[in-house]
């Protein structure tokens, strides 16, 4: 794999409406919150690799972990954000509906699927060099889980199954 693939995940990870700026003034850290809540093992076997490094930021309105796994080419992302927040969206349905306007053929292959109280959307982020990625995210408290860098998309209904896992253990 190509030595920028991290970083393509990085930019792939900014569709779970990831609005990074207030992370700037944070000092990465393993100990932040959604790194100590994130479900490795279950998500190791997932991916079907082992943890390489973590880190995360804790903010006011914001809380982050990023995750490499195997040589670095599979990352996991995840954000909180505090409900009503600017730019998030109300609801699953305008989330997903954001999402095909807002990146349309940027995003080939897009798919969703409305899980209720989840929304998940994958497809190849022809930007990030062809990454395959899959998120899923909740509106209310606002989460969103991302995971990509795979040769094949997760499925849907297991990258909800994690961010649940996520959700239950950060309360």
């Amino acid at each position: 794999m190509s030595s920028n693939i991290p970083l393509r995940f990085f930019i792939a990870g900014l569709f779970a409406f990831s609005w990074i700026g207030s992370a700037f003034s944070q000092t990465p850290s393993i100990d932040a919150k959604l790194c100590k809540t994130l479900p490795v093992e279950e998500i190791e076997a997932v991916v079907g690799a082992k943890l390489l490094r973590k880190s995360g930021v804790d903010a006011a309105e914001f809380n982050s972990c990023t995750a490499f796994f195997g040589s670095g080419g599979v990352m996991v992302k995840v954000e909180r954000r505090s409900p009503g927040q600017e730019g998030l969206p109300p609801d699953v349905k305008a989330g997903l509906t954001g999402i095909s306007t807002i990146f349309g053929s940027a995003f080939k292959g897009l798919k969703t699927k409305d899980f209720g109280e989840i929304g998940c959307y994958q497809g190849t982020f022809e930007a990030g060099g062809g990454v395959k990625t899959t998120v899923c995210f909740q509106p209310k408290g606002y989460y969103s889980l991302t995971i990509g860098g795979l040769s094949e998309f997760l499925p849907m209904e297991t990258v909800k199954g994690l961010l649940e896992k996520l959700m239950a253990a950060s309360r």
